[in-house]
């Protein structure tokens, strides 16, 4: 029995007393996060593979110190080490029964910048775009442009050995690497470096090096023989590229290139030195458009002769998937045209402009050589091209947003082939789908022959046995094309490491595990990667094991959607709603863009603490665990279920920006009905969610409902009393609310009616923004009907409500009941098909999203798609040419903008801009920030309080601070506008001026030229 199969067999029996015992010296000796708990474990047992192996614990090292002493300690107790970065690897190297070291929380810094020798020294957590933000401003970036460059760490791609969609012109990861400082198990840090500083080096680092020579150089005619040839090659260690050369006669090599591609299995990396690139001052793009996959696959052989720096291939199946996601389908249909059934996407880059527009033009004249006269879309718009290259970067991901148990399934879409074979390749591996009952999706790297091919798979039910028929016939496909790979880009993990050895053969095999053994003679280090690995399909290492079964819930929403079509015919309602919430849990396949730090909304908790818990790829992952009973009878509602659910502040930036559709604030809802239908509500809860129904009767008696801010001490005694932090102001009630209004007579002349539903905050809080809204659309002529319930009679009558507190505690029927009222108010309206316009982004979206999960049915489909938000409709008229309002300039010349988390997510981003540069001479700059951290009642709680500061202080806030002090601050929801209140209150000087966020309604009525029309 060879060394790592017994090592596993070993860990099994492990014991629960061992654990501890190593948790509690890891705690005693580090001053990093030691997680050992089952939830915490459970969220470190996957990655973006098809695997789950539970983590014995998991180090998140606060500095290069801790992780030394991490793997000291492991090392010493025989405990295996496996070194993570992002956790989105794809072939199951980042999951294994070790002590998982997180790099990515703290380890994530630039520790050297060399401008003029172009070089950097990174520490292994810090994640590509962060560096080359870092790096932009100087002109330079690291040109391994991963697709997954959001949230991949550099750590993590010295590991694979990434390629990313450029490497026709600068290589892979290894080419890019020029030295790695590293420590082994037994405690030994070594520089690896060029072969010229070996004379230098340690005496145990040159005895290390000369032992290595030595297999390299006795396998030197194996590896010309058996090696692929093809840029493309990952599998294995990069023995090719560290030949010594004949004694006497050394060849330059670099050694840290053997460290590169390891999959952590050789080393620890503490620190790696890279190589910068210029980067590029002008690129154009074609899009090549062609009417089968086969010519498709035809062309790129004759497309890299014109030098282009990235050929990429999107098929159908991915066409259509972006077309379906609301968040692409603008950008798709900008740059396709017609119906093809493959598009290539070849950019050209350089410094001189004039070159790469006659690139782009000899494309178009190859196209027509070709047989494709017209086929190429050009895009010079550098906006543009950027939109282009993030839908295909979210290629894999939007295959992955399938919905029904099928899933298209990594395993051989790595395989690299040379250019002149790849058409018949692609053709021959279409008919083993076909044989095999299946069918793959094919999207990526043309250039160099690396298509990212996955056949759709159900991997709970016979899914195995599917993917090892197709994994055997297609390694052997591969070795009929001398040079080719089986290992192209994604590394080999636990799922290609058995198909290195039918690739390069036995000899080559054992000559990579002599190498192991040099760096780990205990095979500590990420057991079972590389060499010595387990089989592709053992089951018992699978995420769906066999036996897998989630159990049955009584769901207060509606999740059917979330079900693949007639996936089970005749099933009950109730029971095809259970099934589809797991399944929407299930849509999470950990790919781990909720991680990305710069752009969008998603994930504002994870951006505030860095936890792998407050990700919406780890509340998934305990969902589906909790939901699995993989956790413990009951987990669903435990209090650490809670726990992990409780930073989610319902921004739904997942709903649009998660690829695969994962709706956590949809999921809070349905947790917290059944987590409090378990253990209860606080009496905070309860004034919280029924805020609606007593609204009337606080800002009636609003002399009374604001003495919590004006009387000292009542602030400090609502936080001891009901938890809401004393350093919070309150909203303040209003006396004049906005449905107290009398209702005016409307103007004769009006072109088209309205009907404005005027949520709570603005009628209680707020009234002003919905007497803005009111003038401003009068103004432009419309007959607005304000929304009332049938019952909605006196002082003390109570409005419409969309249910929105109640939701946010999980009380679904009580919403329902809100729900209900609001349909049967607003149905005369709706049928005859008038728009309901809201001013409150969140209780607005409820209509479009809640109420159908709530309600579904005819009625609220209807509805939703006749609610829009207030600059919605206007955006909407004046495209239309319907738009008649009469503004003037303002004497305030720029208007800062930041956007409700809602109005992202529903992308009515663009509306609000569209409608603030409406005004005369008004400049609008959007604030890039995520969730301004109030989220409703989220930051008004105590326990909450600081990290909706941080949150707000991560770009929103500061970004304020800056502007001039003329400048126009405009917010549209209403948690938004209060925290910017809070955020720029200068406590230290009560008399200075509060400079107040206003929603655009406001900006409108100030800007409006004549009264309105009454």
């Amino acid at each position: 029995m060879d060394r790592a199969p017994r090592q596993i067999a070993n860990r099994g029996a492990r014991t629960q007393a061992g654990d501890a015992a190593l948790a509690a010296r890891l705690r005693r000796e580090l001053h990093g996060e030691v997680l050992f708990d089952p939830e915490s474990r459970g969220r470190y047992s996957t990655d973006a593979s098809i695997y789950q192996i539970e983590p014995i614990g998991v180090v998140v090292p606060q500095s290069e110190e801790d992780a030394r002493i991490a793997l000291q300690i492991a090392a010493e107790l025989g405990v295996p080490i496996l070194p993570r970065g992002g956790g989105t690897s794809q072939c199951g190297q980042t999951v294994g029964a070790a002590l998982v070291i997180d790099n990515s929380k703290y380890l994530n810094q630039v520790v050297v910048f060399d401008r003029a020798a172009r070089t950097a020294v990174v520490q292994p957590g810090m994640v590509l775009d962060q560096l080359n933000a870092y790096l932009k401003p100087h002109g330079l970036w690291f040109p391994v442009d991963v697709s997954t460059s959001a949230q991949a760490t550099l750590g993590g791609m010295a590991g694979n050995n990434s390629c990313g969609s450029r490497s026709i012109r600068y290589g892979n990861m290894v080419h890019n690497v020029r030295g790695i400082d590293a420590l082994l198990a037994d405690g030994s840090e070594f520089h690896f470096g060029a072969s010229e500083l070996l004379a230098a080096a340690p005496a145990a680092y040159r005895d290390l090096v000369a032992r290595v020579h030595t297999v390299v150089r006795r396998e030197a005619a194996e590896i010309e023989a058996r090696w692929p040839k093809v840029l493309r090659r990952v599998q294995g260690y990069n023995i090719d590229m560290i030949q010594p050369g004949e004694e006497g006669a050394p060849l330059a090599h670099n050694l840290a290139h053997l460290l590169v591609g390891s999959e952590g299995t050789l080393a620890y990396t503490r620190r790696i030195h890279l190589d910068l690139a210029p980067l590029p001052r002008h690129k154009t793009l074609g899009v090549c458009h062609f009417p089968t996959f086969q010519r498709a696959m035809q062309a790129p052989q004759h497309i890299v002769k014109l030098g282009p720096t990235a050929v990429e291939l999107v098929d159908r199946t991915m066409i259509e998937l972006a077309r379906g996601n609301t968040a692409f389908r603008p950008i798709v249909d900008r740059f396709l045209k017609g119906d093809p059934d493959a598009i290539l996407l070849v950019e050209f880059a350089g410094d001189e402009r004039g070159e790469q527009l006659e690139k782009l033009r000899q494309l178009v004249e190859l196209m027509g050589d070709l047989g494709f006269p017209g086929g190429v879309v050009e895009i010079t718009d550098a906006i543009l091209q950027r939109e282009v290259w993030e839908v295909r970067k979210a290629g894999l991901n939007i295959m992955m947003s399938m919905k029904g148990e099928g899933k298209p399934v990594s395993f051989i879409e790595d395989c690299a082939v040379p250019l002149e074979h790849l058409a018949e390749y692609t053709d021959k591996l279409t008919q083993v789908f076909a044989k095999h009952g299946t069918r793959g999706t094919w999207y990526a790297h043309a250039s160099v022959g690396t298509l990212h091919v996955r056949p759709v798979l159900n991997m709970k039910e016979g899914g195995a046995r599917q993917m090892r028929a197709i994994a055997e016939e297609a390694c052997e496909l591969v070795r009929r094309y001398k040079g080719a790979a089986y290992s192209g880009e994604h590394g080999d993990g636990l799922v290609r490491t058995e198909w290195i050895e039918p690739i390069i053969g036995s000899r080559l095999t054992r000559a990579l595990e002599e190498i192991k053994d040099l760096f780990d003679p205990r095979g500590l280090m990420n057991p079972g990667k590389i060499v010595r690995g387990s089989k592709q399909d053992d089951r018992s290492l699978f995420r769906f094991k066999p036996g897998y079964v989630a159990q049955q819930l009584d769901t207060a929403l509606d999740w059917s959607e979330w079900n693949a079509p007639g996936s089970v015919p005749g099933e009950v309602a109730a029971a095809a709603s259970s099934r589809g919430f797991v399944a929407a849990v299930e849509m999470c396949n950990n790919n781990g863009h909720c991680r990305k730090f710069d752009a969008g909304t998603m994930c504002p908790s994870y951006r505030a603490t860095g936890n792998e818990r407050d990700l919406t790829r780890g509340r998934a992952n305990t969902l589906r665990l909790a939901l699995s009973g993989q956790l413990g009878a009951e987990a669903f509602t435990s209090d650490a279920m809670h726990e992990t659910m409780d930073l989610c502040v319902s921004c739904k930036g997942c709903k649009r920006e998660c690829p695969t559709g994962v709706d956590m604030a949809k999921m809070k809802i349905e947790f917290l009905h059944h987590y409090h239908k378990r253990r209860g509500r606080t009496l905070k809860e309860h004034l919280v969610a029924y805020l609606p129904r007593y609204a009337s009767w606080a800002a009636r008696l609003h002399a009374f409902s604001n003495l919590r801010d004006a009387v000292p001490g009542l602030a400090r005694m609502s936080e001891l009393l009901l938890g809401l932090s004393a350093k919070r102001s309150m909203p303040k009630w209003r006396g004049d609310a906005f449905h107290l209004d009398p209702v005016a007579a409307q103007p004769a002349e009006a072109k088209r009616e309205v009907v404005l539903l005027v949520d709570t905050f603005n009628n209680y809080f707020e009234p002003e923004n919905a007497r803005a809204a009111l003038a401003v659309l009068e103004s432009a002529g419309y007959l607005v009907h304000i929304a009332r319930a049938a019952d909605n009679e006196g002082k003390s009558a109570r409005p419409l409500c969309c249910g929105r507190t109640f939701l946010a505690s999980g009380m679904v029927d009580e919403a329902r009941t809100e729900a209900l009222r609001t349909i049967a108010a607003l149905r005369p309206y709706v049928e005859r098909g008038l728009p309901v316009i809201g001013l409150e982004p969140s209780c607005l979206y409820t209509l479009r999203d809640e109420f159908k999960s709530m309600l579904p049915g005819a009625e609220s489909e209807a509805l939703a798609a006749r609610a829009v938000l207030f600059e919605e409709f206007l955006a909407a008229e004046q495209q239309a040419g319907r738009l008649e309002l009469a503004l003037r300039a303002l004497p305030q010349k720029k208007a800062l903008l930041h956007g409700h988390c809602h109005q992202k997510a529903f992308g009515a981003m663009s509306a609000v801009e569209q409608v603030l540069r409406l005004v005369p001479e008004l400049e609008v700059e959007t604030v890039a920030s995520s969730c301004c951290g109030m989220a409703g009642a989220f930051g008004y709680e105590a326990d909450h309080y600081r990290i909706s500061m941080d949150m707000a202080e991560a770009s929103l806030l500061p970004a304020l601070r800056k502007a001039d002090p003329e400048t126009l601050l405009v917010a549209d929801g209403t948690s938004c506008r209060h925290q910017i209140h809070d955020g720029l209150r200068d406590d230290d000087n009560p008399e200075k001026g509060i400079r107040q966020a206003v929603h655009v309604a406001q900006v409108l009525l100030r800007a409006l030229a004549a009264p309105a029309r009454r």
